[in-house]
C-alpha cells in the first residue's frame, strides 16, 4: 500500500480519534472498513498516536447514578496571597473523588470536578479535604443538578 502524504495522515489521525471518542472497542478491522484504510494502516496509526501521547489511555464511561457516585460538584477554588496554585492543584488530583483539576484565569483561581456517593460525602469532601488544603482560601460549590451531556470529555 503506498504511503500516506502528511495531510492524508493528519485527517486521518483526526478522524480516527472522533471514532476512538465514540467507540473506544472497535475492532480495528470495524475501524479500518469505516474510514476506509487498511487494518494494518490503523494499526501502525494508532500505535503512532499512543507513542506521541495524543492517545493516553483507554476507559470506560459509566453511568454515575447507577455506580452510586451520582453527586457532582463543580468547584471553584481561590488560593490565598501564600498558596501556590501548582501544589493546591497536585493535593487536588490526590483526593479519589477529584475527576479534574484546571487552573484558570478569572476570580477562582482553579476548577475542579469531583463526584460523591451523596451530598452528605460531598460536603464532607468540601470542609474537611478540601477547605483544609494549605493555600485554599476560599471553595465555592457548583452542585450539578442534571447531566444533558457527558461524553467522557470532561469539558
Amino acid at each position: 500500500m503506498a504511503r500516506l502524504k502528511r495531510e492524508e495522515s493528519e485527517a486521518l489521525d483526526r478522524s480516527l480519534i472522533h471514532v476512538l471518542r465514540k467507540g473506544g472497542r472497535l475492532k480495528y478491522e470495524s475501524l479500518a472498513k469505516s474510514l476506509g484504510v487498511s487494518t494494518s494502516t490503523v494499526y501502525n496509526r494508532i500505535a503512532k498516536l499512543e507513542k506521541r501521547g495524543v492517545i493516553k489511555g483507554y476507559s470506560a464511561i459509566f453511568d454515575r447514578a447507577k455506580s452510586g457516585y451520582g453527586t457532582g460538584a463543580i468547584l471553584l477554588v481561590t488560593i490565598d496571597n501564600q498558596g501556590n496554585v501548582e501544589t493546591v492543584s497536585k493535593a487536588l488530583t490526590s483526593i479519589p473523588e477529584v475527576e479534574a483539576v484546571y487552573e484558570i484565569g478569572g476570580e477562582a483561581d482553579i476548577v475542579a470536578l469531583l463526584y460523591a456517593s451523596s451530598i452528605e460525602e460531598l460536603r464532607n469532601l468540601v470542609n474537611e479535604k478540601i477547605n483544609s488544603l494549605d493555600g485554599v482560601s476560599n471553595v465555592t460549590p457548583l452542585v450539578i443538578m442534571k447531566t444533558y451531556k457527558e461524553s467522557g470529555l470532561v469539558f
